[in-house]
């Protein structure tokens, strides 16, 4: 498996992506209302909006040309791809709960705070621990649990400089738009300054978020779930996607549903239910 379409093809965990995260356990709108960017090779299918059946027959069996799946918001509403026109107008609306996570997105970009010579979008063993191992991590674990009283969430290495924070409590799910901009507000406000968020990832409707559990589009290196992210750092270990077996997948996914017990407990409803 010299090749990442080759892990896209047989080592990406398809069903559990797509399907549990994609509906949150069902617990959210089905597929058929939630926004898809798919990229395939290095084309991107923006405003894709598939049933499961289409998922199976039309996407599944493509994924050896698979380079990257982004999720965006539920459209109940809407049945058919939407239009850049519609998204401006469904922008304006805060009527409806957004039925997906929370996502944080925290890069090492230029204008993070540092103590080393690392400048721009470079970043060493040293100023990683400092900006987001000592920084970052504590002071969102911190809001989320303390302040907002939020316990379903974990970590997740962006492949390259970042992390990203998947939040999915059951509560988040009734969340509108204004509701996710005052989170960020309160958010900034609790790190001071410490930490750097694309805001437009959680606060904005139109914006899509990489999935957790593939790759990198550029380093190609495995976006797992970080089970102790205070002790994580990318220039200590990575994974490549040679080295992302399926027993690799297989712990992030463990552990995701160790973090979020309604998608596990879904699992083992839908085998009671077929047996």
């Amino acid at each position: 498996m010299n090749q990442p379409c080759f892990w896209w093809r047989d080592v990406f965990p398809f069903k559990f992506v797509m399907e549990t995260l994609g509906t949150m356990g069902q617990l959210a709108w089905p597929l058929e209302s939630r926004e898809l960017c798919i990229y395939w090779d290095d084309v991107p299918q923006r405003n894709a909006i598939i049933t499961r059946e289409e998922l199976w027959k039309t996407v599944y069996p493509k994924r050896f040309h698979l380079k990257a799946v982004h999720f965006g918001y539920a459209y109940p509403e809407m049945a058919q791809p939407v239009g850049r026109r519609d998204q401006r107008e469904l922008n304006k609306m805060d009527v409806l709960p957004s039925r997906v996570p929370v996502v944080l997105d925290v890069d090492m970009d230029g204008k993070v705070q540092r103590s080393c010579k690392c400048a721009d979008d470079a970043f060493c063993e040293t100023c990683w621990r400092e900006c987001i191992q000592e920084r970052a991590v504590p002071l969102i674990e911190d809001f989320l649990e303390n302040v907002m009283r939020l316990r379903m969430y974990f970590f997740v290495f962006s492949g390259r400089r970042g992390i990203h924070v998947w939040i999915m409590d059951p509560e988040v799910l009734e969340w509108t738009f204004m509701h996710r901009t005052t989170f960020m507000s309160l958010l900034k406000a609790h790190v001071k300054g410490a930490v750097k968020f694309d805001e437009a990832v959680t606060t904005q409707r139109n914006h899509t978020c990489k999935v957790p559990l593939g790759l990198h589009t550029s380093t190609h290196n495995f976006c797992h779930a970080l089970e102790r992210p205070r002790e994580f750092n990318p220039k200590v270990k990575v994974y490549h996607f040679t080295e992302a077996t399926p027993e690799v997948v297989q712990q992030s996914i463990n552990f995701i549903e160790s973090r979020v017990p309604y998608l596990s407990e879904k699992k083992s409803t839908n085998k009671k239910q077929r047996i």
